[in-house]
């Protein structure tokens, strides 16, 4: 039997009440039984007393409040994991929904499999537009991210391949020593207030540490409100016509950040790897995020802007004088093949996996932000929205 004390969910939270309150109640209605970990930097009194009154209000929960001292949400995330005391945490954004069933299943599983420093599932991104005319969630599903795991013996295997499919880990089930871990190197080295502050280091450092395993089961809602994005969409769009946004990803090569970035994940690659393939791994991770999962996540995936032809080919020739530079002893990844491979078959594993997934839960999380953000706006004047 799983104890309760196997896990806790930590949840970093800033200005969405509406979200805050509904994943909340998610949980209860499923009478989560782990203990919550809340740190709430909202900076306006009516949101705040907003989410005071919703942790009153759902008392089943075993939940721990507090506002952060930090500046920054990566900062505030290291302040909730300071604070865990069970052997699995679970990273939580302020909309992301977490199956319970899948929750126990992985706890049993990294219980009996110690090689394994985290694990997780399907996860699936519900793209969200609110319709103030009929005061409803209008909400398309797409599949987030990958379904395979990292979980070869070697460090070099598991590192390859994350860099073919680039997924974030640390939104797994992860064992909570490690994931401390990763965090408190990237904030000793001042890497995260920078593009490295992103998830990239930390699955980075995960993976030398141990394996990642993905179920074929369904793990994770996580909701995106593109009404709250519309302003970066904006500039987004106009940012396509910088003719210098492709040389900026180059330039990036040679960044005080790049090198501290490439010398710690070298210097932790180097604990079991010989010096010259832990320069070489860590240059080939490098490579991959900047001519994937940076140009995916900021245009294709987060504005929902597919790139034309000519734009993927740009993005691979800037790949290939990067590739000229790292002179890799391994072999790195033909840049050709990936964006083929990642852009031509996403859309038919989206279709096939989410016709897989019983996705009953769903109605039940959209109907509770239809109630939440509703109940929301009824409260609060409309300058505050």
């Amino acid at each position: 039997m799983i104890s309760n004390s196997s896990l806790t969910l930590i949840i970093a939270t800033k200005n969405k009440p509406d979200l805050l309150r509904s994943v909340l109640k998610y949980y209860s209605l499923k009478k989560f039984p782990y203990k919550i970990l809340i740190a709430d930097d909202t900076n306006i009194k009516l949101y705040k007393k907003f989410n005071i009154e919703s942790i009153r209000l759902l008392n089943n929960l075993h939940i721990e409040y507090f506002t952060p001292h930090s500046p920054d949400v990566f900062s505030a995330i290291l302040e909730l994991l300071k604070k865990v005391d069970t052997p699995y945490v679970l990273n939580s954004g302020d909309d992301d929904f977490f199956s319970l069933r899948a929750i126990n299943k992985i706890i049993h599983f990294l219980d009996k499999n110690e090689g394994y420093v985290s694990a997780g599932g399907i996860s699936v991104k519900l793209n969200s537009l609110w319709d103030s005319n009929h005061s409803v969630w209008k909400i398309t599903k797409k599949l987030n991210g990958t379904t395979d795991s990292y979980d070869s013996n070697k460090i070099e295997d598991r590192l390859i391949a994350y860099t073919q499919r680039l997924k974030v880990t640390t939104y797994n089930i992860t064992r909570t020593k490690p994931l401390l871990k990763a965090y408190k190197l990237t904030t000793k080295n001042n890497l995260h207030t920078t593009t490295f502050g992103t998830e990239l280091l930390q699955n980075s450092l995960l993976l030398t540490g141990g394996k990642n395993k993905v179920f074929n089961i369904f793990y994770h809602f996580w909701f995106v409100p593109i009404n709250r994005r519309q302003l970066d969409t904006l500039n987004g769009r106009t940012q396509l016509k910088n003719k210098n946004l492709f040389g900026d990803i180059v330039n990036l090569k040679t960044s005080e950040n790049s090198k501290v970035f490439l010398d710690l994940l070298s210097k932790q690659l180097g604990k079991n790897l010989d010096k010259k393939t832990a320069v070489n791994l860590a240059r080939l991770v490098y490579l991959s995020y900047w001519t994937q999962y940076f140009v995916r996540r900021n245009f294709e995936s987060r504005m929902n802007l597919p790139l034309t032809t000519s734009t993927r080919n740009r993005i691979y020739l800037y790949g290939l004088k990067l590739q000229q530079r790292a002179t890799s002893t391994l072999q790195i990844i033909l840049f050709r093949n990936l964006f083929t491979e990642v852009f031509t078959q996403i859309y038919i594993r989206n279709v096939f996996l989410i016709g897989l997934i019983k996705l009953n839960d769903s109605l039940k999380i959209i109907s509770i932000l239809n109630n939440e953000t509703r109940n929301f706006f009824s409260k609060v004047p409309s300058n505050y929205r």
